[in-house]
């Protein structure tokens, strides 16, 4: 017997409430408040049984194209097993966007990353006395996509590469591309 899961028609029958929802929402009179979950790909990436390349962190934030599959794998799991007011099943396009977790302007600004393997990145403390501080502020702010932004934007420039390649092979469709 095919699982609920898997049947289509079980998501066209969400999604078609799920847009009428929001349409009440945006006019001030929905029937009920939307419910939406926050969540990201570490999901993927924490659970052994959904991680099924066995990425770590560090292969997701060093590899542009491990942290593509994951986003992507992320987002068919969520679309496909996490019931709340967003679409759910399989996309037209899948709107994705770069995502390096919480350790942006920390690491732009200089601060080392570190990875562990039961949790996300984080970054090591940077500006630990009044010496550190001091030469930290006559350097000043860092350029926009210099250091870190750099590596970032070089993810968005490769995810949009992958774009305009699937367009032509239609094996999966990238919508909107985002920035963080």
């Amino acid at each position: 017997m095919e699982s609920k899961l898997n049947d289509s028609s079980i998501y066209e029958e969400h999604n078609v409430e799920v847009r009428e929802l929001w349409r009440e929402f945006e006019s001030g009179r929905p029937r009920r408040i939307p419910v939406l979950w926050s969540m990201n790909y570490k999901m993927i990436l924490l659970d052994p049984s959904l991680n099924t390349w066995g990425y770590s962190f560090m292969d997701v934030f060093e590899n542009p194209d491990a942290m593509l599959k994951v986003i992507l794998e992320f987002e068919y799991w969520r679309r496909h097993n996490v019931w709340c007011d967003w679409e759910m099943g399989l996309p037209n396009k899948w709107d994705i966007a770069v995502n390096f977790q919480n350790i942006y302007e920390s690491a732009w600004l200089g601060a080392p990353i570190f990875y562990t393997p039961t949790n996300v990145p984080d970054v090591s403390p940077f500006l630990r006395n009044k010496e550190e501080m001091r030469e930290f502020m006559e350097k000043g702010i860092p350029d926009p996509f210099s250091g870190f932004m750099g590596k970032v934007r070089r993810f968005y420039e490769y995810f949009l590469e992958k774009k305009r390649l699937a367009s032509h092979l239609r094996v999966y469709l990238l919508g909107r591309l985002a920035l963080p």
